[in-house]
């Protein structure tokens, strides 16, 4: 199912913005974007969004911005001065620059060592700022499941359609299931009053002649069990679409067994209409299988 959500959010120090964006998959798949200084939350990242998504292809963007530091930490010295002012010597001698110093500063900010920040610095600073992230990360996903149950709403209407669907056509395979066994046993007695004829015999078929035969063509021909178990795989259908809420694999395994009933009825039945019903039933059904590849 498919999805966006986007969140920000701020402390005296820090704008975090998160976005999350979803598309279809039958499994669960994240890909993190973010700084190298962010890439180490990835793991805690995904722990968060397996709280809340089961299935998609997952993109989560992690984007920052600094802000201007409080007075508490204004004494703390953040620029190495004399590192600062060894690159504007260098640089000044080496290419007889005639820019302002102000420009040249700025630009050697980007330079090894000028800004103070040490390895320890950043994890206990990622540490820190990790709830924030967090808190932005859930809101981004608070927002990307609304818009996904919007769409399973419309998904849910459809696949209900679709069972509609389904149901009408069983329920006309079964009314034309014993019309099948007569219509196979008036073959039988035709067939034999055929043969009689051709042998040159003048008698009619007698009811005993065809029962044994018909009764074994009646049990081969029988579908009532897949019908009633057909039945029941979309009852249950229905009620993991109403009711279930993470039916996505169950409807797998429902499919799987809805297509194997309508199968053997096809088989076993040995009739046109019945076999267009199947047809039919089986692209309804296919229709259903690609539809909840992306439910959860």
């Amino acid at each position: 199912m498919t999805g966006h959500g986007e969140c920000t959010r701020e402390s005296n120090s820090l704008c975090c913005v998160v976005e999350v964006r979803a598309v279809n998959n039958r499994h669960l798949k994240m890909v993190f974007r973010s700084d190298d200084t962010h890439s180490v939350l990835e793991p805690d990242v995904e722990r968060v969004l397996r709280e809340t998504i089961k299935r998609g292809s997952v993109m989560v963007s992690f984007k920052s911005k600094r802000l201007a530091p409080s007075s508490s930490q204004g004494d703390k010295p953040l620029i190495n001065s004399s590192l600062l002012q060894n690159y504007l010597s260098q640089i000044h001698a080496a290419a007889s620059l005639e820019k302002s110093g102000e420009i040249l500063a700025a630009a050697c900010l980007q330079l090894p060592g000028v800004l103070l920040t040490t390895g320890n610095e950043v994890a206990t600073s990622l540490e820190e700022e990790w709830p924030l992230w967090e808190s932005a990360l859930r809101g981004a996903l608070e927002k990307l499941q609304k818009m996904r149950q919007r769409e399973g709403m419309a998904m849910a209407r459809e696949l209900l359609a679709l069972h509609a669907n389904i149901k009408t056509e069983a329920k006309s395979i079964a009314e034309r299931a014993p019309e099948v066994v007569k219509l196979h046993r008036e073959k039988l007695r035709s067939r034999l009053e055929t043969a009689f004829s051709q042998a040159g015999l003048e008698r009619r078929v007698e009811p005993h002649e065809v029962l044994r035969e018909a009764a074994m063509m009646a049990e081969r021909l029988d579908i009532s069990e897949e019908a009633v178990r057909l039945s029941s795989h979309m009852d249950q259908f229905a009620r993991f679409v109403e009711h279930e809420e993470s039916p996505g694999r169950k409807f797998d395994f429902l499919i799987q067994e809805m297509l194997r009933e309508t199968n053997t009825i096809g088989s076993k039945a040995s009739d046109l209409e019945i076999a267009h019903r199947v047809v039919e039933i089986k692209g309804l059904l296919e229709r259903i299988r690609e539809l909840v590849q992306n439910v959860e």
